[in-house]
């Protein structure tokens, strides 16, 4: 169904004016921007006012069936699938945008001058006299939290999710020092430095939410315990330890 999702409502009403959508006899309606025939356009079975309808089932998860069948050009509908891989791959260029809803206290200045940032799993290293990036990219779900050391030339990011995967990285090369993970309910919400830079403390968003400190330098957990059932969004190191 084309109304399933709203970038195709919107696709859609480019094309017909929004007070005619629903009054449409769907036998009529032509797309000839997309070069598709009524046919092909009455293949997709889709309703304007039902979920998708599939052998007397409602089932409201498979708009894209209908959505895929109509994107196809004409031409290639007729062509068995090719099942082999591409011989060519995409490469990642440019990241356009900043995690400013989820995360907190997520942008800093690294040594050299560039900027750390975190959008969706990425990490963003930007460097504004060049206005180049370098895209940390080994977290699997999206980074929950973001802190650099105090000499600013190696960062601790975290992730949400179910396991939680924390890694402390060099900015410049990328070379992991250590990566753990942690079992929580929603991800760590905080992560920090300790002043000399040699642990870092980590908050997880559970029932009695669990602070964790790491000697990231030996690999092993130094402390952990419950902190409170409430809202709780930071946690640090002070200098008396």
């Amino acid at each position: 169904r084309l109304c399933g999702n709203p970038d195709i409502i919107s696709w859609h009403s480019y094309y017909i004016p929004v007070e005619n959508i629903y009054n449409l006899n769907h036998d009529e309606v032509a797309l000839t921007q997309r070069d598709i025939t009524i046919e092909a356009f009455n293949q997709t079975k889709w309703n304007l006012g039902l979920p998708y309808m599939k052998k007397g089932h409602f089932c409201s998860n498979e708009p894209w069936l209908s959505t895929a069948a109509i994107l196809v050009p004409l031409k290639h509908s007729s062509l068995p699938p090719i099942t082999t891989n591409p011989s060519t791959s995409l490469e990642l260029d440019y990241i356009y945008g900043y995690e400013g809803e989820k995360c907190r206290n997520n942008v800093y200045y690294a040594a050299d001058g560039a900027i750390l940032y975190t959008i969706s799993r990425y990490v963003i290293v930007y460097y504004t006299d060049s206005y180049c990036q370098n895209v940390f990219t080994l977290h699997e779900n999206s980074v929950s939290s973001l802190s650099v050391n105090p000499k600013r030339d190696i960062a601790a990011t975290a992730e949400f999710g179910s396991h939680s995967t924390i890694i402390v990285w060099d900015i410049k090369s990328f070379e992991v020092y250590f990566k753990d993970n942690i079992s929580c309910l929603n991800g760590v919400v905080n992560i920090s430095f300790s002043d000399d830079g040699e642990n870092i403390c980590t908050l997880t968003s559970d029932y009695y939410n669990i602070v964790n400190i790491y000697n990231w330098k030996k690999n092993e957990l130094v402390f952990s315990t419950q902190v409170s059932k409430l809202n709780c969004y930071c946690a640090n190191i002070l200098k008396d330890g």
